[in-house]
Order: structure tokens, then sequence, then C-alpha cells
């Protein structure tokens, strides 16, 4: 008696734990599924200089963008650019690229957007040249020294500029700059 009922324990067990893991595995791919949808559509905003905001998603497995501009929806087919994007529909057209936007409506401009980008090539007393991009849309400066490129973020400073990440600062008073790598100048210009 004590037999069948242990037997019969350890069956009703297996048969659980058999469901319950089928019942991870159907979650398991649920949640792949659902990742995959996600990963498809990448969305993002941007505003212009008079205020106005275009919402877009682009979905690129289906080669489409959906533009969203004063409440109105818009589709729009993706079209082969030489560089950048260029996306249309019979009225509309959405060409850019990086983070510079037109979009125009039966060839009249209805939305632009271009970043504030400040380029510069500076070079200290030993000859060493920094070459400096500052995207003050983003607060963000990309520099190339000894072709190594340097992604930064601004920081909020009491006076001057600063830019940083991880192992870079950059600063800026007074006509003085330097770039300092771990702690150590590596590059650097005095008035």
């Amino acid at each position: 008696m004590i037999r069948k009922v242990f037997t019969a324990a350890i069956i009703s067990g297996l048969f659980l734990a058999s469901c319950n893991g089928e019942s991870k595995k159907d979650s398991k791919e649920t949640t792949a599924t659902e990742t995959t949808v996600k990963e498809e559509i990448v969305a993002d905003s941007i505003i212009n200089e008079d205020g106005s905001k275009l919402g877009m998603a682009f979905n690129n497995s289906k080669n489409t963008a959906t533009v969203l501009l004063n409440g109105e929806e818009i589709e729009l087919e993706g079209q082969k650019a030489a560089s950048g994007i260029w996306y249309k529909n019979d009225h509309y057209e959405l060409r850019g690229k990086g983070r510079d936007l037109e979009l125009t409506k039966d060839d009249k401009v209805v939305f632009k957007h271009k970043d504030d980008v400040v380029e510069s090539t500076v070079i200290d007393k030993t000859g060493k040249k920094l070459q400096m991009s500052f995207n003050n849309t983003l607060n963000k400066a990309t520099f190339l020294l000894d072709g190594e490129t340097i992604h930064l973020k601004g920081d909020t400073t009491g006076s001057g500029i600063q830019y940083s990440n991880k192992n870079y600062v950059y600063t800026e008073h007074q006509g003085n700059m330097e770039l300092k790598k771990d702690g150590k100048i590596v590059f650097e210009i005095k008035k």
C-alpha cells in the first residue's frame, strides 16, 4: 500500500514538473517574440528652432516610417538613399542625415531641423592637432586626437566649458584649453 501511494506521488510530481516546464518554455517563447517586435521599431522625436515637434517611428523590417506633425499621422515608404534616410509617399518626403532632417509636403518645407554644431581644429605649441566638433543641441562633443575618436558629454560649470567621459575631461576657460586622460594632460593650449 505504501509503495502504491509513493509511486502515485512520484508520478504526480513528475507530471506537475513536466507541466511547469512547458509553461516556462511557452513563457520564454512569448517573451522572445515580444522582444523581437519591439526591436523592429525605432522611435524618436525632434524639436526644431520654432519649437515644433516631429515624432517619428521607423519600422526597419518593413522599411517604413510614421511621422507625427501637428496631430497629423503620416505614413511613408523607405527609398534608396545615397546616404542618410529617405522616406516618401504621394505628398510627403522625409530626408535627413544624422539628426538633420527635412520634411516636405508637395515640395514645400513643413519641418526642418539642423543641430547647432561648431567645428574647430587647434594646434598646440608642439604641433599636435586636436579636431573638435561641439553639438550644442545635444550638449556633446567629439574630438579626434592622434587617430583616436573621443566622445564627451557636457558638464555644468560655474564658468567656461567642460565635457567629460569615463577617461577624458576637456575644459576651456578664458582662451585656455586642456584635455586630460585619466588625470594626465594630453593636450593643452595656454594664453
